[in-house]
C-alpha cells in the first residue's frame, strides 16, 4: 500500500459551472466530476483500509538483522472510529417537532416511524461510521411501495454529489458507480433526470482512474421525485475523517512498538 499519509488534508469538493444537465451534456460533466472524485477516491480508500489495520509499518525494512523484524500495527484509527460513533449516535436519530402542539407531534412521530421501517436507523450507523473514517457520507433515498420510503447508506469511495459552483452551492447531481460484470456502470441523478451511462474500465474506476467512454451508452429516465436523491453528509468543515489530522502520530507509535519488540528480541 502507498502511504499517502503526507497529502491527507481532507477530500475535495465537487464543483462544476452552472447549466442545464441534459443527454447531450452529461458525459463531459461527468468526466469532469470524475477527475475530482478519483483524488478523493484514493484518499479515501487509504483511509478505509487503514482503519481495518492495512498501515503502512506492514511494509516496514530492515536492513540490518533482518531476521528479527518485527511490525507492530497498535490500531488506534479503528479505537478511535468506535469512541466516535459511540459519542456521536448512542441511539439511532429522530426527529422532535419544534411546536408543541398536538398535532405536529403526531406528525413526526409518524415520521419517525417512516423512517425507522426504511432502515434509515441502520443507514445513519454506516453514515457515522464511514463519515468518521473518511471525512464525508452517502445517503441514497427513494420511495417504497411498503415503506413510504428507503434508504441507503453508499459507500463514498463509489459514490458522491456534485455541486454547481454558485454562491450558495447548490446540489447539481449525485451519482454511484458500480461494476457489472467487466463493465462499469455509472447512476447520474439531477432534478430531471436519471442518467444511467454503461463504459469505462472496471480496472481503471476500481483503481481510482474513473474513466467513461465518449460513445457510451447512455438511457435516461425522468426522476419521479424531482430532487437528487442523495444526500452527502461531512463530518466537519475540512471534510477530514476523525484520525486523519494525527495519522503521522499513529503511524510513530507503530514505528515505536515495533523497534521495541525488535530490541527485545535482539537482546
Amino acid at each position: 500500500m502507498a502511504d499517502i499519509s503526507q497529502s491527507l488534508f481532507g477530500r475535495r469538493k465537487i464543483l462544476i459551472p452552472e447549466q442545464r444537465i441534459t443527454r447531450e451534456n452529461i458525459i463531459p460533466i461527468m468526466q469532469s466530476v470524475l477527475r475530482t472524485h478519483a483524488l478523493n477516491f484514493k484518499e479515501e480508500d487509504y483511509l478505509y483500509w487503514y482503519r481495518k489495520g492495512k498501515q503502512p509499518i506492514l511494509d516496514k525494512i530492515k536492513l540490518v538483522r533482518e531476521d528479527i523484524n518485527n511490525k507492530v500495527v497498535e490500531n488506534h484509527a479503528t479505537e478511535i472510529v468506535a469512541f466516535k460513533n459511540g459519542y456521536f449516535l448512542a441511539q439511532p436519530a429522530n426527529y422532535r417537532p419544534r411546536k408543541g402542539k398536538d398535532d405536529v407531534k403526531n406528525k413526526v412521530v409518524e415520521l419517525n416511524e417512516y423512517l425507522y421501517l426504511s432502515g434509515k436507523h441502520d443507514a445513519d450507523n454506516e453514515l457515522v461510521d464511514w463519515f468518521h473514517t473518511v471525512g464525508v457520507a452517502c445517503l441514497y433515498v427513494e420511495p417504497d411501495e411498503d415503506t413510504f420510503v428507503s434508504a441507503v447508506a453508499l459507500d463514498p469511495r463509489y459514490s458522491a454529489v456534485a455541486y454547481f459552483n454558485n454562491p450558495k452551492k447548490t446540489k447539481a447531481l449525485g451519482f454511484h458507480i458500480s461494476q457489472i460484470g467487466e463493465n462499469v456502470a455509472y447512476e447520474v441523478f439531477t432534478d430531471e433526470y436519471k442518467f444511467t451511462i454503461q463504459g469505462g474500465s472496471a480496472k481503471t474506476a476500481y483503481e481510482g482512474g474513473f474513466s467513461i467512454d465518449p460513445n457510451s451508452e447512455i438511457k435516461v429516465e425522468k426522476n419521479r421525485i424531482g430532487l437528487v436523491p442523495m444526500v452527502e453528509y461531512r463530518y466537519n468543515n475540512a471534510d477530514m475523517g476523525a484520525f486523519e489530522s494525527v495519522i503521522s502520530m499513529l503511524d510513530a507509535i507503530n514505528g515505536v512498538q515495533s523497534d521495541r519488540a525488535d530490541a527485545v528480541d535482539q537482546f
